[in-house]
């Protein structure tokens, strides 16, 4: 059963999300009794059984989590883990991958080796033989690809690719060193230098930098990788390489450990600025970057957590229309490996999510920038050229209506003339030839006439223009009420 967070009232905020959220996701990830593998298994997808796997190990021990599901989850680990081996593709006898895909491999291999490290009890002496030859293998395959990479020709691979390898390898480095520098003296590069170095360079040849506007203040400079999914990836392993770069497993005379941190913080910004209505992009572009913001912030000395960015996140994925009762997001694997990291992880790392429901609402309500959004900016330079478009038609709706004004005063003093004119005639006062003169026959008739019909037209012509102006004044008038009243 899924519960709003504005019903949370547990001890903490993260106790209801691991309740409602959290543990309805493993339930979902691990399968039901009849499956033997966890449940992405059965679209074969070995990156999504590895990414499964990495949150189910992560959970296991959560106190929500039943008798039942770890002994599930430690079942079917294994039993995964197993079936993963059985898919590498072997190259030839000294390499091997996953698809032939750099971040699919680097991403099974990691798991192949928390697996072996964290369950190493329920592999046989044959079996962690197998798996130490396919870490060697592996690696011999990342270094060699990542070696040559910009220079071999390629499928569609990026920045995100190279971030998985970098992360894969600097645990190689740390746990089979052995490995890892073997692999480096096959593909010719000297004792002083290191692939874990060469990555990041190449990494950092890759970041793109740009200005952002931000609200009462200078553009920001900001960095990224194609878009924020990609950057969060990337700045997650080069957060790793950093805390690599001060170990006693690192080798090589070169370090990029400067740049990389200030990369990386320009990336965050990028990340924060980059949120629209809580995502990033698609459904699993926002869970994935949410997961990397989390990781990297976690990591990161005296680097805070944008609370606001996270809770919106967090928010719009926990959203019933999508996080659905059974745990899953929207049923669909590929999907909720993401979401449940991203939810693992805010669990972990989040501080304010330590904190009752209610004051996370109230810290992110404060924390939230008080600044217009763009498209209400929008909304409001619009309203206001319709405000000025009403009031340009007023004025020439009221311009037309004086010429049109004039105009009828005009025909009716021509109207007038020309019935004053016909009475002169019938009177006889003055007689008219069809060569269109005229000849005055009785002078005190016509006198009388002029006098007569001459004031008539002017009070009948004054008369018609203060008609005409005082319903002018009306409309005028109720167009500024109109427009008062819009306003408010």
């Amino acid at each position: 059963m899924r519960k709003e967070f504005y019903d949370f009232v547990g001890p903490s905020f993260r106790s209801d999300l691991e309740e409602f959220f959290i543990a309805p996701a493993a339930h979902w990830l691990s399968g039901n009794d009849a499956l033997a593998y966890v449940l992405p298994q059965v679209s074969g997808s070995n990156w999504e059984c590895s990414l499964t796997i990495e949150f189910l190990l992560n959970v296991k021990d959560y106190p929500t989590i039943t008798d039942d599901d770890r002994v599930r989850i430690r079942t079917k680990t294994l039993a995964t883990a197993r079936w993963m081996l059985g898919r590498i593709e072997t190259p030839n006898q000294d390499e091997a991958n996953w698809d032939g895909v750099p971040w699919d491999t680097a991403v099974c291999l990691r798991t192949i080796m928390r697996v072996s490290t964290e369950l190493r009890g329920d592999f046989s002496p044959h079996e962690l033989t197998n798996i130490a030859d396919c870490i060697r293998r592996v690696t011999n395959w990342l270094v060699r690809h990542s070696f040559h990479w910009d220079t071999e020709i390629r499928y569609a691979a990026g920045p995100a690719d190279l971030g998985q390898v970098l992360r894969t390898l600097i645990e190689i480095a740390r746990e089979h060193s052995h490995f890892l520098r073997a692999a480096e003296a096959s593909v010719g590069m000297l004792a002083s230098e290191s692939i874990v170095d060469e990555i990041a360079r190449l990494l950092l040849a890759m970041e793109e930098r740009s200005d952002i506007s931000v609200p009462d203040g200078d553009p920001a400079e900001v960095s990224y990788w194609v878009d924020a999914f990609n950057s969060s990836e990337v700045i997650d392993a080069l957060a790793h390489y950093l805390l690599h770069c001060g170990s006693t497993h690192r080798w090589g005379a070169t370090r990029h450990d400067v740049d990389c941190k200030a990369a990386v913080i320009r990336a965050l910004q990028y990340i924060e600025l980059t949120q629209s209505d809580g995502t990033w992009g698609g459904v699993a572009d926002t869970c994935g970057t949410l997961y990397g913001y989390l990781v990297v912030n976690g990591m990161m000395a005296n680097v805070k957590h944008e609370d606001d960015v996270v809770f919106r996140a967090l928010r719009w994925m926990c959203d019933e229309k999508q996080s659905l009762p059974d745990g899953s997001f929207l049923h669909t694997s590929y999907v909720t490996v993401f979401y449940a990291l991203a939810l693992s992880e805010c669990y972990r790392s989040w501080p304010l999510g330590t904190r009752r429901a209610s004051e996370v609402y109230d810290v992110v309500l404060w924390s939230a920038p008080s600044s217009a959004t763009v498209e209400r900016s929008r909304r409001l330079n619009v309203q206001i050229q319709l405000e000025n478009l009403a009031i340009r038609r007023g004025a020439e709706y009221r311009r037309a209506a004086r010429f049109g004004r004039s105009v009828w005063g005009v025909l009716i003093a021509i109207l007038l003339v020309g019935i004053s004119f016909v009475l002169l005639i019938v009177s006889g006062a003055i007689s008219a030839s069809a060569s269109f003169s005229a000849h005055l026959r009785r002078a005190d008739i016509f006198w009388a006439v002029c006098a007569l019909s001459v004031p008539l037209i002017i009070s009948a012509v004054g008369g018609y223009l203060a008609l005409m102006r005082s319903r002018a004044l009306q409309e005028a008038s109720a167009d500024a009420n109109s427009t008062i009243v819009r306003q408010r």
